[in-house]
Order: structure tokens, then sequence, then C-alpha cells
């Protein structure tokens, strides 16, 4: 079992049918709000944490499914700073208090071992 990659174009055409609604929907595609950039998910210490405690062949599976060419083909992730609503244990990045130049600024654990890798795992598979 995997994903079946479907690849569709939307045209200008209009489609009649016997379906009665009060709704009208009326797409004009000459205005442009806004621009889709794409589709993705959030690395967070516990989903992570999550990942790292699969097999190495379903981590594979995982990040070619999300990430690779024949799978969903993300291209955003959203990686908290420090510690999040996510995370296994509360932490910051620089617990020291009045340093304004960051001075004992240091990443963690979390990253290192959890969200770095999977990030750079998640580079690997993509193509784009």
């Amino acid at each position: 079992p995997g994903f079946t990659k479907t690849v569709g174009t939307f045209s200008n055409t209009t489609v009649i049918s016997n379906f009665s609604s009060d709704v009208h929907i009326e797409i004009n595609f000459e205005l442009q709000y806004q621009t889709f950039v794409g589709v993705g998910a959030s690395f967070t210490d516990s989903s992570a944490s999550l990942f790292h405690s699969l097999s190495a062949g379903v981590q594979q599976k995982f990040v070619e499914s999300f990430f690779g060419p024949l799978g969903l083909e993300y291209t955003l992730v959203r990686v908290p700073i420090a510690c999040s609503d996510f995370s296994l244990r509360p932490y910051s990045y620089d617990d020291v208090p009045g340093d304004v130049e960051l001075r004992y600024f240091n990443l963690t654990e979390e990253d290192h071992k959890l969200k770095i890798p999977l990030i750079k795992l998640a580079l690997k598979a993509s193509t784009r």
C-alpha cells in the first residue's frame, strides 16, 4: 500500500448538471489575491520523537511518501524555535537572565538528535 499520485489541471469550462442548489459560485480566473507557495508539515519535538521510534524501513517510507517525487512532495516544514506545546519538556535556547548578546545561546538535544536529522532526511528525499 502507498499513495497513488494523480495530477490534474483547472480549466475555464462550465459544467452543467441536474443538481439543484441555492449556492452559486463564480470564479474569476483573471483576479488573483494570493500565491500558493506549497503544502507541508511541522517537525516538533513530539513528531520527531515518534518518527525516530519507527523502524528504519518505515522511516524511509514515511520520508519518501511525504517529501519524495513519488509521494506528496511537501515543500514546506515548520520547525518551532525552542520548545512548543508539542515538546517533550519545557526549555529555551538561552536561560541566562540578561544575556542580550546571546553568549549562552545553545541548541538542545531535541534539535541535534530529533529535529535536525529529520530535516536532513526530508531535504535528501526532496527533488524540489
